[in-house]
């Protein structure tokens, strides 16, 4: 079996990457918004000019993703904006839920309270048929390559504290504990930073 081949996305793989996400994040506030909203989500990151949205493939299939922001604020005000409607639309089937209100709220003044500037990054996924065979770690080399280009010298990643196997990868992959922070009600999340110098 040849090894990952870690690469940008294209359009065609946005419902792969919501898959994915959709399967491998089940703890997760985005993945109870559903499958439409995550290939709404994604589109938008694609689009983005200040984000990144990278996939690994093995015999052309893809097999996981890693996506991150220059300015995840910035992109959430971006995303808000230019798919309002679209939006809507996606999330009205989840919208009665009152866990799922709340867990909108609480993301929106989560990421309105981030600095500009302090790159992110927001998710990484491998299928659960290929893990502990090298993607994330391709995935995270790739991700940090496309940082340097774009001149960035840290990035962060937000864990939940209890998501030990996150956890673990992020610190053996150079990270340290930054700060303790609320996400949502109820949960504390581990604020991790990465130097790239």
């Amino acid at each position: 079996m040849t090894g990952p081949a870690v690469e940008a996305a294209e359009i065609a793989d946005l419902p792969s990457v919501a898959r994915l996400h959709g399967s491998g994040i089940r703890e997760g506030f985005l993945s109870s918004l559903g499958q439409r909203f995550l290939t709404l989500f994604y589109g938008a990151l694609y689009e983005d000019a200040a984000s990144l949205l990278l996939v690994a493939r093995r015999e052309g299939k893809v097999v996981g993703f890693v996506a991150a922001s220059d300015d995840p604020a910035g992109f959430a005000d971006r995303f808000r904006r230019r798919k309002r409607s679209d939006v809507i639309r996606a999330l009205l089937p989840a919208l009665w839920r009152t866990r799922v209100a709340r867990g909108l709220w609480e993301l929106r003044a989560h990421v309105a309270g981030e600095s500009v500037g302090e790159p992110e990054l927001l998710a990484v996924v491998v299928d659960a048929g290929s893990r502990r065979s090298g993607i994330g770690k391709a995935l995270e080399d790739g991700l940090e390559a496309a940082f340097r280009a774009r001149g960035v010298d840290r990035y962060f990643v937000v864990v939940s504290e209890v998501n030990m196997g996150a956890r673990a990868f992020y610190e053996r992959s150079g990270f340290s504990e930054h700060s303790r922070i609320v996400v949502h009600r109820g949960t504390t999340s581990v604020r991790y930073e990465k130097s790239l110098l």
